[in-house]
């Protein structure tokens, strides 16, 4: 099976294809300028792999959350390519992909986005397993959710390309939290693995994954003054 795997979400772009055991991933800090540099690293990846577009079998998207616009260029993009093609559709989670790629780390593994306005997208998980919401909170809040989840002495591990920023905005991490400041972005291998299982029936039933309203909707349903 071949598949191809893209992520939006946040400010660097990665894309990845793979043909059985082969693969090819790259990725740029675009600025979220996804919308010209999306379809370049797509033909880039696939021209490496030997691939075109057209052969794909799986095409898979980040859903987020992270940046709106971000997400809904991956998601339009993956919709016109299964619509014009014979590929599946697959939309995975960026913080379950970061989960996944350290789900043999031990212990509560907490992914992190930089949600803007001072608060973090996150979720918490156990061997690649969410345990709890997805969650949108002030660095504070997010802190006191974890503790409340961790077990008594379970080694915490912050990942993800917001941890170190979540790691200076909460001020004090609490001992045997560990901050893994590598991970600066959606590891789209992680994607390729995940991709399978995350199949949608119809193009229609792709949809992005946001945890808050866009300033555009808060616009909207402000009230006039």
């Amino acid at each position: 099976m071949t598949i191809l795997a893209f992520d939006t979400a946040t400010e660097t772009l990665a894309v990845a294809a793979a043909r059985g055991d082969d693969w090819v991933a790259h990725s740029c800090n675009g600025g979220l300028k996804h919308a010209a540099l999306l379809a370049p690293l797509i033909e880039r990846v696939t021209a490496e792999l030997g691939l075109r577009v057209a052969d794909v079998d799986l095409v898979a998207t980040g859903i987020g959350p992270g940046s709106f616009t971000g997400v809904r260029i991956g998601v339009a993009t993956a919709k016109g390519i299964a619509a014009a093609g014979r590929a599946r559709l697959a939309g995975v989670c960026g913080l379950d992909t970061m989960a996944w790629e350290q789900r043999h780390a031990g212990g509560l593994v907490v992914p992190l986005i930089d949600a803007r306005k001072r608060r973090f997208y996150a979720a918490c998980y156990r061997a690649g397993r969410r345990v709890g919401p997805y969650l949108d909170q002030a660095p504070a809040v997010l802190a006191d959710t974890v503790r409340a989840t961790a077990a008594a002495d379970e080694p915490v591990l912050l990942t993800g390309p917001a941890a170190a920023p979540f790691e200076a905005a909460a001020a004090v991490v609490p001992a045997g939290w560990q901050v893994d400041r590598r991970r600066a972005q959606i590891p789209v291998l992680a994607m390729l693995e995940l991709a399978a299982a995350n199949t949608v029936a119809a193009v229609a039933d792709l949809k992005p994954l946001y945890l808050r309203r866009s300033e555009a909707e808060l616009g909207i349903a402000a009230p006039k003054r």
